[in-house]
């Protein structure tokens, strides 16, 4: 959420600039005005983060929020502006309050909408229902932003389809360590659609992946994959076992280990220490069913993300497309459609 922050030091002239625009010299002050809870940036960002929770409890009525605060006052204080905009009592969790272990307990049982803490969040808290945040801190290590964006990407069984929404100031840092998660969840889910695409033999699995931008991390030494040799590749152990086969046979000290391996391959003898094949294990029908089923629902929780639509709106539109009850009636030529008709929705949205 961008937006534009004034403050002013003792004596000088009011300054003003675009938290998309604030640098290493601005960005602590910009990033102060901005959460100041008498200006108009937090509560306005309050209000949207409450209008997008409201849109998640449509179809998972027990979703709640959590408010991030530097310190003790702006918890009260965003906590007071929550209540007046939504007219609900909001429970605060501050580490110096004794309760706050009680309060944190007791919202994470119930179906309450808004939680506003200060630092509890990073020692160790869960709770799953949470799907929205708002970063409203000035603590800006990427090891605290990620435990706090950890409190709302965990899933609650394999039903649970929702796409969690975490709204932070536009500020380059921030939005370098959230580019930076959004790219490995990206990855993980690619991963993870092309498997489901190759077991349920939809397509190759890469035909409609999510893009994925490599973050490099580091790489390892070099191993030896294959040789290849006169056509044919051998790998390691394969070669090594010729070698001391020829060893054994006394061929001379120079003879190529490939060539006593592919000796071994045409006299159809083993050339590599047996170790049986993995079998390959075949899905069974309900089980194919079930992993695409898997699959449209994360494509619907990320056109529901973009589009704003509750996730029955979308399931909705798709079981009248093809006329079915429910996608539990889906047949898997109709469940392979869906993902087809998914992937041109999320394409234009």
């Amino acid at each position: 959420m961008d937006g534009e922050a004034r403050w002013r030091f003792a004596s000088e002239h009011p300054m003003a600039q675009k938290l998309s625009e604030t640098d290493p010299t601005t960005i602590a002050a910009a990033l102060k005005a901005a959460l100041s809870p008498t200006g108009e940036w937090i509560p306005s960002v309050l209000l949207r983060a409450h209008e997008e929770l409201e849109l998640m409890r449509m179809d998972k009525p027990d979703c709640g929020g959590l408010v991030v605060a530097t310190d003790q006052a702006a918890a009260h204080a965003y906590a007071e502006i929550l209540r007046r905009q939504t007219g609900e009592q909001v429970d605060v969790a501050v580490s110096d309050d004794p309760a706050a272990s009680k309060v944190i307990e007791n919202y994470s049982k119930s179906d309450s909408r808004w939680l506003v803490a200060v630092q509890m969040v990073s020692e160790g808290v869960d709770i799953p229902r949470i799907g929205v945040i708002v970063y409203a801190t000035r603590v800006r290590t990427e090891m605290f932003f990620r435990q706090v964006v950890g409190r709302c990407v965990r899933k609650q069984g394999d039903e649970d389809d929702m796409c969690a929404r975490v709204f932070i100031p536009s500020i380059s840092q921030l939005l370098g360590f959230a580019a930076a998660i959004e790219r490995t969840v990206d990855a993980v889910l690619a991963d993870e659609e092309s498997k489901v695409r190759r077991d349920t033999g939809d397509g190759d699995g890469t035909d409609r992946a999510l893009p994925r931008t490599p973050e490099v991390i580091g790489s390892s030494t070099a191993a030896h994959a294959f040789t290849i040799s006169s056509g044919d590749a051998f790998d390691e152990e394969e070669l090594l076992h010729a070698r001391r086969l020829g060893q054994q046979a006394g061929l001379p000290p120079g003879t190529e280990p490939s060539a006593i391996a592919r000796l071994l391959r045409l006299t159809g003898s083993s050339a590599k220490p047996g170790v049986a094949p993995e079998p390959q294990v075949e899905l069974t029908h309900s089980e194919r069913k079930k992993e695409l089923r898997d699959l449209i629902a994360r494509k619907v929780g990320r056109l529901s993300r973009t589009t704003r639509k509750p996730h029955s709106h979308v399931h909705s539109e798709l079981n009248g497309a093809f006329g079915e009850r429910s996608i539990d009636k889906a047949t898997l030529e109709t469940l392979s459609q869906r993902l087809v008709i998914l992937d041109r929705w999320i394409e234009n949205a």
